[in-house]
This record gives structure tokens, sequence and C-alpha cells, in this order.
């Protein structure tokens, strides 16, 4: 066993009497176990204290070079931690006390120093100097975690309250003064300024909470609405929880939190998922309607085929295909805000794109609206269809004009953004990374929060009708969707508008597209024999004449189990597939798989009422694919037909 290290003891004394007095007691038996060192001066004591490690040290108040409390001074500034015993005469008791007062842990008497009094006041000493280190360290602790707990709260914006109701007694930390926005010598804490400052709709829910947990003990946690002193209205969280004694409530304990932040980014993110939800039912809706529209017009031009020129029955025909194409219109905005609509990316910088539709931007707000433009310095490129983001920026700009009937501003900006993960926590749907914002702003009438959360819905207008479709903001929706950005509006009654776009930046350019000779088209008429798989019957239908009529022998099937059985009975070459990608049963990209792997030479065209880049999730590959989105003419039919036989790209 080892044995227990010996206590270090400097004794500071220059009376050899009391030196060999003080040694004498240390070496009788059954004393502390000491080392004992020894300083005739404060100089030396000084000297010993810097170069060696000491537990305890027992200081003479009546040195040659240090006298009373200076000595106790100059012993903790030499070793502020060790722990100090003093020696004074009998005569100067009153010196002593001043010593302790001034940090030392205990004092002796000369001349009633005995050895056993002497071992307990160094083991006192000892230990009271241990005892102050850890309170002090504690205390530090303790700060510390007020300061965190401050900080904490004061991040959460989370104050603590309690209500002693035998004395109607109400507390508040400081983070309800800054939460209310007032100062403690504005407002005393009492249960009437607290119930006040709610505003008039939850006054009566809060009082009830209240008196309940009073009268019944009843804990409650409410989120209600309350207006500050500066007349800010935001949401908060008040809880409480009674404290019952003998059957009854003494007082009441609770926490208030601001949750605006939290609550806007809820609904933020409700709002996200609601337009996410019709956008999957508007991809739907719009994909049947384009079936219907291709059997519509489709058919009308099959029908005014067989009509002379002079036929009035072409103008009645003319105008069912003029309305069929308007329906298409209105299902590429639906297109447009289930992000399903076929798009024509290419990087390119939007402070270009502004400059060139500033002339339309003019025209289009009239004199009474004043029209600003931005840029900030070193703008990046994105990677957009130059089409779509002049679509955005119109459909924003007439939105603006509508809501400023009597004149006003509107300012589009351009600048360089960076989202961190900070920035992502409060912009629901938006991801980290480097973005070029695009914001349109007006001075107009504004909205409030019932309309802002549903300006994006498909259909929603607060305009008369007849004045607007409701699609304008919807299709701007899903244009900024579909190109990877996203968008946040921000908005006050008589306090304008600004709707903020971030749209991915690049540093990469992708190949110019190649511009098609329409001089150099080939004939769309052909012999080959094609296989049509189509669902719809008047699609399907439509599409056997059309080919038909251009030439081409058409095994048509309407399902891909079925287009398998008439592909194992047909002994002939068959030069092409064209096929819809979504179909009960067997899908498009399915049925084209099983059906080249056994003819290595056939190839396909599909079909669909969704758009090319919506569809690969349905399997078909996301590149190198011919694709004709419905509604189709008949030309337009023939014509991809012909240049996939031929393998060219539609």
């Amino acid at each position: 066993m080892s044995k227990e290290r010996a206590t270090q003891l400097l004794l500071v004394e220059d009376n050899p009497g009391d030196v060999r007095l003080l040694r004498e007691m240390f070496n009788e038996p059954g004393s502390h176990n000491i080392e004992l060192m020894l300083a005739e001066s404060m100089s030396e004591a000084e000297k010993h204290l810097a170069e060696r490690a000491v537990d305890v040290v027992l200081l003479d108040l009546g040195l040659s070079d240090a006298h009373g409390l200076g000595a106790v001074q100059r012993a903790h500034t030499a070793a502020p931690r060790v722990p100090l015993v003093v020696l004074t005469g009998l005569d100067d008791e009153s010196l002593a006390v001043r010593a302790l007062r001034q940090g030392a842990q205990d004092y002796l008497v000369k001349g009633q120093i005995e050895s056993r009094g002497l071992m307990r006041a160094i083991r006192y000493a000892i230990e009271r100097k241990r005892a102050e280190e850890e309170l002090q360290q504690a205390e530090r602790e303790l700060r510390r975690t007020n300061q965190l707990l401050e900080t904490t709260q004061a991040m959460a914006r989370l104050g603590g309250w309690e209500l002693d109701v035998v004395h109607d007694i109400l507390f508040w930390t400081a983070e309800i003064y800054l939460i209310h926005e007032i100062s403690p010598a504005e407002y005393s804490p009492t249960v009437a300024t607290a119930i006040g400052f709610y505003a008039p709709e939850s006054r009566p829910i809060m009082s009830a909470a209240v008196q309940d947990a009073i009268e019944r003990g009843t804990p409650y946690d409410l989120d209600l609405e309350l207006i500050t002193a500066t007349g800010r209205r935001i949401s908060v969280r008040a809880t409480g929880v009674p404290t019952m004694e003998r059957g009854r409530t003494t007082k009441i304990t609770g926490a208030f939190q601001d949750i605006t932040d939290r609550k806007r980014i809820e609904a933020q993110l409700s709002q996200s998922q609601r337009l996410e939800a019709i956008g999957q039912l508007a991809g739907g809706i719009a994909h049947d309607f384009n079936n219907l529209l291709t059997a519509i017009r489709g058919y009308s031009e099959l029908a005014q085929r067989g009509l002379e020129q002079d036929d009035p029955r072409r103008s009645d025909i003319d105008e069912v295909i003029a309305n069929a194409d308007r329906a298409a219109a209105l299902t590429r905005q639906l297109l447009a805000f289930s992000r399903n609509q076929a798009l024509q990316p290419q990087v390119l910088d939007p402070a270009a794109i502004v400059e060139s539709i500033v002339p339309t931007l003019r025209r289009l707000l009239g004199e009474h609206v004043e029209l600003a433009s931005h840029q900030a310095p070193g703008l990046g490129r994105i990677t957009v269809d130059p089409s779509q983001l002049e679509q955005v920026i119109v459909n924003l700009a007439v939105n603006a004009r509508d809501a400023m009937p009597d004149g006003g501003k509107l300012t589009i900006e351009l600048s360089n953004v960076e989202f961190d993960p900070a920035d992502v926590a409060s912009h629901p749907g938006a991801v980290p990374g480097l973005y070029v914002l695009l914001a349109v702003s007006d001075t107009g009438i504004g909205m409030d929060e019932e309309t802002r959360v549903r300006i994006f819905e498909p259909f929603f207008t607060t305009k008369e009708p007849g004045k607007g479709t409701g699609m304008g903001l919807a299709t701007v929706y899903g244009i900024v969707k579909q190109s990877r950005g996203f968008i946040y509006v921000y908005s006050e009654p008589l306090h304008g508008t600004t709707f903020r776009i971030y749209l991915p930046r690049v540093t990469e350019e992708r190949p110019a597209a190649v511009t098609e000779n329409p001089a150099a088209r080939p004939s769309s008429s052909g012999t080959e024999t094609i296989l049509l798989v189509e669902d719809e019957p008047a699609v399907r239908g439509f599409a056997r004449h059309t080919l038909e009529d251009h030439g081409y022998i058409v095994l048509d099937a309407a399902s891909g189990a079925d287009a398998l059985s008439i592909v194992a009975s047909h002994a002939g070459p068959i030069a092409l597939l064209v096929t819809d990608v979504v179909m009960p049963g067997l899908q498009g990209p399915q049925l084209a798989e099983q059906l080249t792997a056994a003819r290595p030479e056939l190839r396909t065209l599909y079909v669909s009422g969704f758009a090319e880049n919506s569809v690969t999730h349905h399997g078909v590959p996301d590149h190198g694919v011919a694709f004709l989105p419905k509604p189709f003419s008949a030309e337009t039919l023939s014509r991809a037909v012909r240049r996939v036989i031929d393998g060219q790209a539609v």
C-alpha cells in the first residue's frame, strides 16, 4: 500500500523559540503527517511559494519585513489558492480577526498553542480552503448555467412567470418584458396587466384558463394571439401548472413563449404541402384533358379534310380547333403548376432576360406605373427556359399592375445570394446552395394573410368574374419549382407585395440547342408497319386513322398485354412502336423493353399527356428518347413518326 502523501507546510516565523516549539509539536506521536519548510522572512516565503507546491502556510504576523495585514496581503498575492493560518500574540487577537476577514482560514495565539489544536487548525484550514474553492466553482458553474439559460430563453423567445394566487403577486422574467416590448418601469407584473396584452379574442380564453387553474387545479397549454406595446400582433404559447396544498391552488408556475416564427414556418410548410397535393391533382386532370383534346382536335382535322374549301362547315370546325387550342393552353398552365410541362432550359444571364422584356412590361403596365430595375454586380447565370422566365416576369408584372389601380411603382431586382442551413430552416422547401434572387416588388394594395396563403392555388383569384382565370400565379409557382427554384411572397394590406424567387446559380454552360432548318424536313408519309398502343379509344382511333392516311400499316392495341399478343402472331417486320407511357397494367416503358429484347431493330416513340421531363419516374430514360406530348395534331404525329423511323430526333 502506498504511503499517504505528507502535507507540505510552510512555516513563516523569525522567532527561533517559536520555531523550535512548533517543530516539537509536529514531531509528537500521533501528529498529522507533516513535511515542514521554514522561511524566516516574507521575502524568503515568497520565494518558497514561487518555487514549490505548498498545501498550507503558517504565518507569523510580526515578521521583520512584513507586519500584520501587510503580511497577509503579501502571502495571498504570492499564492492566492494556498490556505493560510496566522500566528499572533496574546494582545493581538483583534488583528487576527481582521486577518480572517482578509482571507485567512484560521488563527492561533502564541502561548496558547497545543499540538492537537495546531493539527486541527491546519486540517481545518485546508478543508475550508477546499470548500471555498468548490463553492466558488459551483457559483461559477451556476452563473454559466444561468447565462446559458438566459441565452437559450432569449433565442427561444421563452420566459417564465409565477403567480401567488393568495396574494395575487405575479413575477415575470426579463424575457417576458422583451416579448411584450415593455420595460419593468412601465408595467407592473399583475394578472390584469398580463391578460390585457392578449388580443381581444384571446383574453376570455386566457382568463378562463387561469380561473380553472385556481379553482380546480387544472393545468393549461394554449396557443394565443398577443398584441405588444408597439402594436405588433404575435403568436404566443402560454402554459401554466398549479401547485396544490391542502386541496387548494397556492401558486401557478408557467412559461411564455413567442412562437410567431414557428407558426409562420408551419404555415409555409402547410401551404407547400397543400400546393404539392393540388399539383398532383392538377397534373392528373391535365393528363386526362390532353387525351380528350387530342381526340377533339384530331377528329376535327380529319372531318375538315373531307370538306370543300367553300363549305360553311369549315368555319365551324375551325372554331372547334381554336377552342381546343385555347383549352390546350389552359392545360399547359395546369402542367406548369404541377411541374409537368415541357421545358427547354438554357444557361443564360437573367439580367439580359429582364432587359429584353422591359419594353413589353412598360406597355403592359401603362404610364401610371413606374418601372425600375436593378442588377447587383457580378450577377451569376442560371439554367432556365428563357420563354418560361419571361412568362414568370410578365405574370408577376400584370398581377402588380392590377394591384395598383391608381398607379405606383414596380421594382425588379437581381442579386446573388447563398443559402446556408440556418436560412433553410426558416424557408421551407429550400436547400443550401448558391442562387440568383429575382425580386419583384410593387407598392399596391397588398393582401391579407388569408389571401396570401392561397395565391398560388390554380383558379384562385380575387378579381371580378371575367377579369382573370386565376392561373397566372399558379403558373409562376410551377415554372419556378420545375426550374429547381423556390418562391416566397411577402405582403401586408396597403403596404405592397414582394415576390422573391430563388433560382440555382450555375458555372457551366450547356451546349446551344441546334435549330432545325424547316426546309430540311423529310416527308411525313411511309409504308412501314407501326404498332400503336393507346388505352384511350378516341386517341387510338384518331392516331390510327392519321397514320393509315399517310400510307403506314397500323397494328393497334388497347393495352400492353394485347400488344404482346399481336406481336407474337405477326411474322412480318415492325418498324416502330408508338406507345402511351401510362397505361393500366403493363406500362409503355416495360412494354418497349420486352418487345425490343425480341426485336432489337424496333424503334420507340412515346406519347403522353404528361411532359417529357415528368415521365421518367414511369421508367422512361431521361435522355435519348423520342417523345411526343399530347395533345398533338395529325401533322405533328405523322412527322414525328417519320423522323423516329429514319433515326432522327423528334
